[in-house]
């Protein structure tokens, strides 16, 4: 990551570059720092045992807010769809871990599509057999899927399929640990 914020200030110090150059470099150092930011943030988090403060949370609101991240980062041929089908989700938890779970899980998925295609974020309550109501949040993708032999794995810290430089490993298994932390269930098919 540093290296690539090296290279990207280079660009922009060279009286040479063009001005979109200079300009695409500048995005780039600001995504690199987001990643690296967010990379050092979810290894923090793995070392120390710190118990989390949790508050009342909207997941209603917490997942149009994901979105509107989402559109706001991935590939723009991706199209974000919501489907909310209820009007109150509340859980006590962590705000910003529950949005960075549901970023990273978006994120994943639009890495698994190539060029165009959808990702859907469906929200609905329902009843388990012992009458307790829960909601789910259900995420789907386009994508060309996951590998039978890999499902077992995709939670676990540092496994991805990406090549060198192109994932940590990190995004779904932070994801997985926050949801447990906050008494939930995350699976995948």
């Amino acid at each position: 990551m540093l290296a690539i914020i090296r290279g990207a200030t280079e660009i922009i110090s060279d009286p040479e570059s063009r001005p979109d150059e200079k300009e695409m470099s500048a995005e780039m150092i600001d995504q690199t720092v987001e990643r690296a930011a967010s990379l050092v943030e979810k290894l923090l988090n793995f070392s120390r045992k710190k118990k989390m403060e949790k508050k009342p949370v909207s997941m209603v609101k917490l997942l149009n807010e994901a979105v509107m991240l989402l559109e706001h980062t991935i590939d723009r041929r991706i199209h974000i769809r919501r489907d909310i089908r209820i009007s109150q989700a509340d859980v006590m938890g962590n705000a910003a871990m529950l949005l960075n779970s549901l970023i990273n899980i978006g994120i994943n998925g639009a890495k698994a599509i190539e060029n165009t295609g959808e990702i859907r974020f469906r929200l609905t309550e329902t009843r388990s057999s012992s009458g307790r109501e829960f909601f789910v949040i259900e995420i789907s993708d386009t994508g060309s899927g996951i590998a039978p032999e890999d499902i077992d794995k995709i939670f676990n810290p540092f496994f991805t399929r990406r090549s060198t430089g192109k994932g940590t490993g990190l995004g779904l298994s932070t994801a997985y640990a926050t949801i447990q932390e906050h008494h939930g269930d995350i699976s995948v098919e």
